[in-house]
């Protein structure tokens, strides 16, 4: 019994590969992400993709009664992120 071909060409060199050798760059890669997130916690580094506008902006505008959709068009911000940064605030 063979390894199982699928339908997906390498990125790298455009052979064919085997679920085994995706699995196993999957895991090699997620390794390599937690390791570098650990890395960056201790270091006290931020970690990940940086916000793109001010969260306590939001806030300030929220509480002064202004809508979701008002903050967004006035942050150039979509709904969603309004959104998303209201809900971490409940927590």
């Amino acid at each position: 019994m063979g390894f199982k071909l699928v339908p997906r060409e390498c990125s790298r060199c455009g052979q064919w590969i085997s679920q085994q050798t995706i699995d196993r760059r999957k895991l090699i890669k997620g390794t390599k992400v937690s390791q570098a997130a650990k890395r960056a916690k201790t270091e006290g580094k931020p970690f990940g993709i940086p916000r793109k506008f001010d969260y306590n902006k939001i806030y300030e505008l929220r509480d002064q009664k202004m809508s979701i959709n008002n903050i967004a068009f006035y942050l150039r911000a979509s709904r969603g992120s309004v959104q998303h940064a209201l809900r971490i605030r409940g927590k």
